[in-house]
């Protein structure tokens, strides 16, 4: 009788110290890339003239992130982003108060209502950390 006690306790102490391993804690989305987009979830997204596209991204690096620069630029040929004619604006430029390594950046674009359907927008994410650079490509397609 003395045994099955002892096993029982065993059992539920065992059981115990599982559950309270198991708290639940989500790490989030594991982040391979120096820029990761995070809402769109992807590089190229639709939209409609006038739409406002709301932009979150997750920056990652080793280095201290002294800032971000977007760019854009309209390209309604669809033959690409060419640097010797077609020009690339300054649609924001992003200095954080403290530099880290890890930098979350908030924002949105709003798609010009005079675009054409098939028109394609580029939004160009630059990032510097220290003496590293990096960039990605947003592509919005106008619908």
């Amino acid at each position: 009788m003395f045994m099955k006690k002892v096993i029982f306790g065993v059992v539920i102490i065992f059981g115990i110290i599982l559950y309270s391993c198991n708290n639940g804690d989500v790490l989030g989305p594991v982040i391979l890339e120096p820029i990761t987009f995070i809402q769109p979830d992807s590089t190229t997204v639709s939209a409609f003239p006038g739409t406002t596209i709301n932009i979150e991204a997750q920056l990652t690096t080793d280095r201290l992130i002294d800032s971000l620069v977007i760019r854009f630029h309209i390209d309604s040929l669809s033959q690409g982003f060419n640097p010797d004619t077609d020009p690339l604006y300054v649609y924001e430029n992003v200095k954080w108060p403290v530099e880290d390594n890890i930098q979350l950046y908030q924002g949105t674009y709003t798609v010009p209502a005079n675009l054409n359907s098939f028109d394609v927008v580029r939004l160009i994410f630059n990032l510097r950390a220290k003496e590293r650079f990096y960039q990605k490509t947003l592509k919005i397609n106008v619908q």
